[in-house]
């Protein structure tokens, strides 16, 4: 790493782009299955690539600020899989959390996946187009888990190499 000179953000983008595409053929075979189970596409599906930007971008942002705390502490790695357990479960993946208590939701809502996820069900499952109010939260925070991401990876660029 310190032969050639490579900006530390290449390696956690890179990881969020190779799951980009694993995730596109994910949503492939979702679709599929829709089909299959008698939901037709709809016009709303034309929404999909900008949930998929939204989506890239808090996963960006985030993974960006977990690859420049985990070279210092080593150990939030072990944590980080917990957290995002935990994170997945509160998203409204499994569950539809518009059937919750509007405090709970709201609560829920803090997570930026879970408008994101709830916009796709509703194009994916109703063929209606999303409500964009509802993910002006999520954007903003992905910009900002982006910003400090790539603040904190320019901030110790020279520091990554060193650490062993």
């Amino acid at each position: 790493m310190q032969q050639v000179y490579m900006h530390k953000s290449i390696f956690p983008i890179s990881v969020v782009i190779v799951n980009l595409a694993k995730f596109l053929v994910t949503l492939m075979l979702v679709f599929a299955a829709a089909w299959a189970a008698g939901i037709s596409p709809t016009w709303a599906y034309l929404a999909l690539p900008g949930l998929c930007f939204l989506i890239v971008l808090v996963t960006a942002g985030a993974s960006m600020i977990c690859a420049a705390i985990t070279p210092f502490f080593p150990d939030f790695q072990l944590i980080l899989g917990t957290i995002m357990h935990l994170l997945i479960f509160l998203s409204g993946v499994f569950h539809d959390i518009s059937k919750l208590s509007p405090k709970t939701q709201t609560l829920l809502r803090l997570n930026p996946l879970t408008a994101i996820i709830e916009q796709f069900r509703m194009i994916l499952l109703h063929g209606q187009w999303p409500d964009w109010f509802l993910l002006i939260p999520a954007f903003l925070e992905g910009v900002v888990f982006l910003l400090i991401g790539w603040f904190l990876i320019h901030r110790f660029d020279k520091y990554f190499p060193k650490i062993s």
